[in-house]
């Protein structure tokens, strides 16, 4: 009987013109949702596929040894065959070194880095005679990373809204893909391409940055079952973590329409990868985000001993550090 009313509603309507003008916008309208979101979904696919695809070629490879932390690692020699994932030459590069020179040249490329001397330690990576092995690759993808980064904040704005560093984000990418396919089982490559990913991923937009998200956390949690005990890894795992807990009702919404199981995270899971990277390597910045995960978690007392155990910490040449300890004192100030 209900569908019989239905059917006779339907007949009256398009009879109707103005019944069927409704009735072919509604259409209209239902069938450009469903396509919209079948593109995302289709999209999803292929980055996930490429994601996997280098996992399976990671699980493939033997495992080798990874003693360093930190970022901290001892040159290897370059593999004996060329991987398919390599950089195109660059005619304006430096002048190659003498490979028995590599391990010295890591080493001040190294001191450099954490000199925050940025473009001369990726000046002399480009030295390297094979700029396709691991060790150079991951460490010119954490540089592009730390130039975008300082790009951006000289120009006053967020990465993807500056030309040369959304430049720096997409080299930077390239690099840490170009470090995995010489060695899927490199924890630092995992990494590296887990973090460009993810930053690269927001120059597309919430959209990108969503169906990225999945794929970024499983490179840092391969990253940490490779290396437990690097202290960054965890921090980055933790800042993916407060970001999902943290997505507004909007941004739930996309992700549902995007993935079958969405991304969960709660501060909860975003605190004990803090409190893991704060006790491998205390910092001001695993110090503040502990703070703020406090403070999500109405826990005022405890978030006030944790800025102020941040802004306490001594000088950095890091700009990160250094920021993270301003942001501490400023923070503490108003509680």
């Amino acid at each position: 009987m209900t569908a019989l009313r239905l059917l006779v509603h339907y007949l009256r309507l398009v009879h109707s013109r103005a019944g069927t003008s409704a009735l072919l916008a509604l259409a209209s309208f239902v069938i450009a949702v469903r396509s919209i979101v079948q593109l995302w979904k289709l999209q999803l696919r292929v980055d996930n596929l490429s994601g996997e695809l280098l996992l399976l070629q990671r699980d493939l490879c033997q495992s080798r040894p990874q003693a360093a932390t930190n970022d901290e690692l001892t040159y290897s020699p370059p593999p004996s065959t060329v991987p398919d994932a390599r950089l195109p030459p660059d005619a304006h590069d430096p002048p190659a070194v003498a490979e028995d020179d590599v391990r010295a040249l890591l080493r001040e490329a190294d001191r450099c880095y954490y000199a925050q001397q940025l473009q001369e330690a990726k000046d002399l990576l480009l030295r390297c005679p094979d700029r396709q092995d691991v060790e150079v690759c991951w460490r010119l993808a954490r540089l592009c990373q730390d130039l975008a980064d300082l790009r951006a904040s000289e120009e006053g704005v967020k990465p993807r809204e500056s030309a040369r560093a959304r430049e720096l984000l997409l080299e930077g990418k390239a690099h840490a893909a170009a470090a995995l396919a010489a060695d899927p089982r490199h924890w630092a490559a995992h990494k590296w391409y887990g973090t460009l990913l993810g930053t690269s991923a927001g120059i597309g937009g919430t959209k990108a940055k969503i169906e990225s998200a999945l794929l970024v956390k499983q490179h840092f949690e391969t990253a940490l079952e490779l290396n437990p005990a690097d202290a960054t890894s965890h921090y980055l795992l933790g800042l993916w973590y407060f970001e999902v807990a943290g997505l507004s009702w909007t941004m739930r919404k996309l992700a549902s329409a995007v993935y079958a199981t969405p991304p969960e995270g709660t501060f909860e899971d975003a605190r004990r990868c803090f409190s893991r990277a704060n006790a491998l390597s205390p910092k001001a910045t695993s110090k503040l985000m502990l703070a703020k995960c406090c403070l999500q978690l109405k826990e005022k007392q405890a978030a006030q001993q944790w800025l102020a155990e941040g802004a306490s910490m001594p000088p950095s040449h890091n700009r990160g550090e250094e920021r993270a300890r301003e942001e501490c004192q400023r923070i503490l100030e108003t509680l």
